[in-house]
């Protein structure tokens, strides 16, 4: 395994350029910065500027080291060294993989991405964890205002957490399942399952809020942020959950008990085949590990009053039932539980 990827932020005007990879053996594709490793008897800079001939056919200059970042456990590179790199000749175009990889990886598209206007990147880049948060280090870098949003420091806290231990999300559920962050090709399994848990409730009688069980477009725009989570048994899919950070300081008219920032679940889905296997259980442990993670101050659920197993389910985790209010000619309860620390003594 390689130690080190010497990659090239490839600046031209206010825009950065980007290689999208294709992983053969699982058919994603996913935005990175070119580069790769060092050959023997090679500089850092050579090695940038040779990466950068091969993966996007431009003659660069290389300067200053922008970031040097450490990445989680369990990817090619443990490290990654990037540098500021100004186009001098060629023209940009997908190149090859010429290393020990190219079997496994091809380089399909380049694209500029405007470091001005950081909210147009995820118009292309979906799978965030993978590059945005070095994209806006290497802004910050470079000296454009505004900083490094809290957003992507909690994403990199997260990451590091998740890779070293410090959070169990992901852990498994004695004779339970598992849940982890939902991939792109999550998504037609993740409708499905919304749509049958949906489809349980309706035939139930159980009202629902309008927003609860979405089209396909507000999944999907769920799954780009980050939002998404799956839970599995035995590694097949059986409910997923969407949580998203929160500020108001009450909600339909009932007011919250925790100031400040809280994570608030949006919806969560499961099978019906699969209700009895703690399924929801533990997909709402693993959003209150993160929240605890991010240092939030609580999580918020709303319950519907007909829905019997989403109440005991609240008060069976600890939630506090802070109000009652009416919507579409249904009740439903709010429920709220602290992640702060209780004072010692």
């Amino acid at each position: 395994m390689r130690h080190t990827r010497y990659q090239g932020a490839i600046v031209r005007g206010d825009s950065i350029l980007l290689i999208r990879h294709l992983s053969r053996s699982t058919g994603n594709r996913y935005w990175v910065m070119p580069g790769g490793g060092i050959e023997a008897g090679e500089t850092e800079i050579a090695c940038v500027a040779r990466e950068m001939r091969e993966e996007t056919n431009l003659v660069v200059r290389v300067g200053r080291l922008l970031v040097d970042a450490r990445v989680e456990e369990g990817r090619f590179y443990r490290r990654q060294k990037t540098y500021l790199c100004t186009p001098t000749g060629g023209s940009e175009a997908p190149g090859l993989e010429p290393e020990a990889e190219a079997a496994n990886f091809a380089i399909t598209d380049v694209r500029w991405f405007d470091l001005t206007d950081p909210p147009r990147w995820s118009e292309y880049i979906t799978e965030k964890e993978w590059v945005v948060p070095l994209l806006w280090e290497v802004r910050s870098a470079l000296g454009y205002p505004g900083g490094i949003p809290a957003s992507i420091e909690r994403l990199k806290m997260l990451q590091w957490e998740d890779s070293h231990g410090s959070i169990s999300a992901g852990q498994s559920v004695t004779g339970g399942p598992r849940v982890r962050c939902a991939l792109e090709t999550d998504r037609p399994m993740a409708w499905h399952i919304v749509r049958s848990a949906k489809e349980s409730l309706t035939r139930a009688g159980i009202p629902q809020w309008p927003d609860c069980y979405p089209d396909e477009d507000v999944l999907e725009s769920d799954l780009r942020a980050g939002n998404l989570h799956v839970a599995e048994i035995d590694g097949s899919p059986v409910g997923v959950a969407t949580a998203s950070e929160e500020h108001r300081s009450e909600h339909g008219g009932i007011r919250w008990r925790c100031d400040g920032t809280a994570v608030f679940v949006h919806r969560l889905a499961v099978l019906p085949e699969a209700r009895r296997r703690g399924v929801a259980d533990c997909l709402l442990r693993d959003i209150e590990r993160r929240a605890r993670a991010l240092r939030y101050n609580a999580v918020r659920i709303e319950a519907c009053t007909d829905n019997v197993a989403a109440i005991a389910l609240c008060e069976s985790r600890g939630y506090h039932r802070v109000g009652v209010f009416r919507y579409a000619d249904a009740d439903f309860f709010c429920f709220e539980r602290s992640c702060r620390k209780p004072p010692k003594g």
